[in-house]
């Protein structure tokens, strides 16, 4: 077993003065010591910059000041940056366990390109340990099944995962999106063979106020709706037999736009995109008990967003019998 590999942490920071020692303190901390720490202040306007450099001066780590330009800005240069043989990513305002690194870094030795841990939401200092039961195994195939699927044991987030660092050799990023793990964690589990997932809260994910996942809903959640697409190309080309998973996603997506917008004064064409997934996408009469699912949910919140569904419905059917008729 090859021991003593380099890890490293890549942590982007943007105006969480009152977290980042947190953070930080939990990196420091870690009970394995091969850690090459690269901190990317992408600009912040608050007092974390002088934190950072307050850290800088007394510890070992790696600092670099940019202009902001976004989440995934701040992490492609940290994987730019990084020379270790895995890489780990951690937002500046969650924090790790003592032996996250460590025990994640004894299971990928086992030959896995993957390791993945589960992580507690931490809600005003309260922890909930997110926990599935059972420590999970998967060939590439089986992985890509559960983050298209429904069973989010994986969850497509690319934090608390240790990654070896050669299956982002090709891959970055995308920048200027929201929900940007969504557009390359499914080509990077495509690159890997082996993944595995431990049942052990590692990982503190603290949900705040302001957040850009906790900041209630804006038009760029059609970012989401663009990354599923993204991923639909990727799986019809090298996985087909997960095709209509991956569609289904796409369709939550725009089911959850629709009913945020539908009574909102927002541009036409962003209503227009997802009736076109509604007509597109998704064959209503194949899916017939999710369509009544749907329904329902609409029926009990957005009665008239139900009868547009009931109309686009209509129209579906009555092209697919003229479809046979021809």
């Amino acid at each position: 077993m090859i021991i003593n590999q380099k890890v490293s942490i890549i942590i982007p920071v943007y105006n969480v003065q009152d977290y980042l020692r947190c953070c930080l303190d939990s990196v420091f901390r870690q009970s394995y010591n091969n850690l090459e720490i690269i901190v990317i202040n992408d600009g912040s306007t608050d007092g974390s910059r002088a934190i950072c450099q307050e850290y800088l001066e007394t510890n070992n780590m790696i600092l670099i000041n940019k202009e902001n330009g976004g989440l995934s800005s701040a992490r492609n240069v940290g994987l730019e940056r990084c020379s270790g043989d895995y890489v780990f990513f951690l937002d500046s305002d969650d924090w790790l366990e003592t032996d996250c690194i460590k025990i994640l870094i004894d299971e990928i030795h086992y030959g896995y390109d993957i390791v993945c841990c589960a992580c507690s939401e931490v809600v005003e200092d309260v922890k909930k340990p997110l926990l599935k039961h059972k420590d999970v195994e998967y060939t590439k195939l089986e992985a890509l099944a559960d983050l298209t699927g429904k069973q989010f044991i994986l969850f497509e987030q690319v934090q608390q995962k240790l990654y070896k660092r050669k299956l982002f050799d090709e891959l970055r990023f995308t920048e200027g999106r929201i929900h940007e793990d969504t557009f390359i964690t499914i080509p990077l589990f495509g690159l890997a063979e082996k993944i595995k997932y431990i049942d052990k809260p590692l990982y503190n994910y603290r949900i705040r106020k302001g957040s850009i996942t906790n900041s209630g809903y804006n038009l760029r959640e059609f970012d989401r709706i663009e990354g599923y697409e993204s991923n639909k190309k990727y799986i019809d080309l090298n996985f087909p037999e997960l095709s209509n998973k991956i569609r289904e996603r796409i369709v939550g997506a725009a089911v959850y736009n629709y009913i945020n917008i539908f009574d909102k004064n927002v541009n036409r064409e962003y209503k227009r995109k997802c009736e076109l997934i509604f007509t597109e996408y998704y064959d209503l009469r194949k899916n017939f008990k999710m369509s009544i699912n749907i329904f329902l949910v609409l029926f009990i919140k957005y009665r008239k967003i139900l009868f547009m569904f009931l109309k686009i419905y209509y129209k579906v059917l009555n092209i697919k019998v003229k479809e046979v008729s021809n």
